[in-house]
């Protein structure tokens, strides 16, 4: 199993290239949250629309999109990027709802898995994405700026 395992790290390791993950502190509220509402802005530079504490960590990680063919009456035949998969060496230690900010795309973790062949320390870690739906250009806008603000390119 060691040959599997090399090979697929060496996979990850060719195809990797830096993304930054969005992880919300679910145990720290953002100041921008409306009392009545319960919503936060989504043009906000703390949380970037989460409501919560943010932290921004870049990682190396391979993508793969995941395209579906549709075809209905009355429509044409097309490819539609519904899903991604993301694949890191180290545990980034994202949970559900974080986010992966990978250049002009922004995606939403629907799932995480550590990933082991025949021994139980992972071998890689699995994160299936979807896209953000609302007001990913504004959170995008933001993420960047602040980021910009830090010294760093998206």
């Amino acid at each position: 199993m060691q040959l599997f395992d090399d090979g697929i790290k060496k996979a990850i390791k060719k195809w990797s290239y830096p993304v930054w993950f969005v992880i919300k502190d679910d145990s720290t509220n953002c100041t921008c949250v409306d009392f009545t509402t319960h919503q936060a802005k989504p043009g906000c530079k703390k949380c970037f629309g989460t409501g919560k504490k943010v932290i921004l960590r870049r990682m190396n990680a391979a993508h793969q999109s995941i395209d579906a063919s549709m075809r209905g009456e009355g429509l044409a035949m097309g490819e539609l990027n519904i899903v991604g998969v993301y694949y890191t060496l180290q545990n980034v230690k994202v949970s559900e709802g974080d986010m992966i900010l990978d250049g002009e795309f922004l995606d939403v973790i629907q799932n995480y898995y550590p990933m082991r062949s025949d021994h139980s320390n992972p071998i890689y870690y699995k994160y299936d994405t979807a896209p953000v739906k609302s007001n990913r250009a504004t959170i995008i806008k933001s993420l960047k700026e602040t980021l910009k603000g830090a010294g760093y390119s998206a």
